[in-house]
């Protein structure tokens, strides 16, 4: 019996991870310090040190797996491998009444909560995503059938925001980038592009409609293909790619979340206007 119990003990942690990222959808956000904040009562309510070792247990399993992951999914694992434990020690901690443990694990948490996690995140996601490269042919439509080719525009920072219809979370960032458009829509050295990539169901006529609809204030351009972004190197969306001169100065995911300091929208451009 004491052995299940151990057992159990063990691999409870999984157990806690499989049935909160199921109910949250897999947003890390919020299931790290979920996590974390039951780790610390975890801690809190062990009977003794060996207990704690135990719990610890899964974390071996999680550092094997982190050799056969791709280098975004291993960051993750790597903040849930140094955050759990600690928090599973300051709650333990805690439990002999000092109040100093608890008071670091709030601040620890409140900083993983509000900017910890979406900023490591970022950095993970847009490493070597501010570049300095020739841009290749970005020949796109207007509303109007117009071609333009932006590529060869100068003196101008241009920011394309790609995006196709069967991308939910494009549809969710719209609104903030907008917001950032608002923003400095009065610079004459800036223009802001929405890029829609057209998947196989879509027609330019339907695409151009459901644009019309959304009624958003930045201007919408539309490619007849994939070919683009296969010439930039993505396939995920939304992207953001940013142009200045025919270079290539930013080309990774996009951050417009305020709370986010690296890699942000805002930052890339301020970076590129005080060049």
């Amino acid at each position: 019996m004491k052995k299940i119990k151990k057992i159990f003990i063990a691999i409870s942690p999984i157990i806690f991870y499989l049935i909160i990222g199921v109910t949250l959808n897999t947003n890390h956000t919020w299931i790290l310090p979920i996590m974390s904040l039951l780790y610390f009562f975890i801690g809190i309510f062990s009977k003794n040190k060996n207990q704690i070792l135990l719990l610890s247990l899964p974390f071996l399993f999680l550092i094997a797996l982190t050799l056969f992951l791709k280098d975004a999914l291993t960051s993750i694992i790597l903040l849930y491998l140094i955050l759990l434990p600690i928090s599973l020690v300051l709650g333990y901690l805690y439990k002999n009444k000092s109040f100093f443990y608890g008071l670091i694990y709030i601040v620890l948490i409140s900083f993983i909560f509000f900017y910890g996690f979406n900023n490591w995140n970022s950095y993970i996601r847009n490493y070597n995503a501010s570049v300095n490269e020739k841009a290749p042919t970005i020949e796109l439509l207007t509303k109007t059938d117009i071609i333009i080719k932006l590529d060869t525009v100068q003196n101008k920072i241009i920011v394309l925001d790609f995006w196709t219809t069967s991308c939910g979370i494009c549809f969710k960032k719209f609104p903030d980038y907008e917001k950032v458009y608002l923003e400095y829509k009065n610079n004459p050295n800036i223009v802001f592009y929405s890029v829609n990539i057209p998947t196989k169901r879509d027609t330019l006529l339907k695409t151009k409609k459901l644009v019309k609809k959304l009624g958003y204030k930045f201007s919408t351009l539309y490619a007849d293909s994939d070919e683009i972004p296969n010439s930039l190197g993505f396939n995920r969306y939304p992207h953001l790619t940013i142009l200045k001169n025919g270079r290539i100065r930013y080309n990774g995911p996009l951050e417009v979340a305020e709370n986010v300091k690296i890699n942000n929208l805002r930052n890339e451009i301020n970076r590129l206007l005080n060049e």
